[in-house]
């Protein structure tokens, strides 16, 4: 009966990935910050920036046009709460490798894997 009771609360608990609200540059920091919301609130949720092999287009010799993945990791695997939570993460260019000349000027769209909102931001 405690097992059919969990499965119950488990399946009609509505949880869904991480949604991109918006993101900026904070060009003193180098950092991307993107404003995300997601449901949870028991588990820590971490977010990984992501660039394919093929995911830049060179328009011309002065800038580029990139999309990114923005990943969820959900620590323990799930997150059954419904609190409705809001942080942004904070995405350093140095880190990610996205500094110099090769990158000024490139404009980078942030995505999720279900592509539920976009956000684009210029490197400056």
């Amino acid at each position: 009966m405690k097992f059919l009771i969990a499965s119950l609360l488990l399946a009609s608990t509505s949880t869904f990935s991480a949604i991109i609200t918006s993101a900026k540059i904070d060009a003193t920091n180098e950092n991307i910050l993107v404003d995300v919301k997601y449901s949870g609130g028991c588990a820590e949720h971490t977010f990984k920036l992501s660039l394919g092999d093929e995911a830049c287009l060179e328009l011309d010799s002065k800038a580029v046009d990139c999309i990114a993945m923005l990943f969820e990791d959900v620590q323990g695997g799930a997150d059954v709460c419904a609190a409705i939570v809001r942080k942004t993460v904070v995405i350093n260019l140095k880190e990610e490798g996205l500094y110099g000349s090769y990158w000024s000027g490139a404009k980078l769209t942030i995505t999720t894997h279900d592509n539920a909102r976009t956000a684009t931001v210029v490197i400056p």
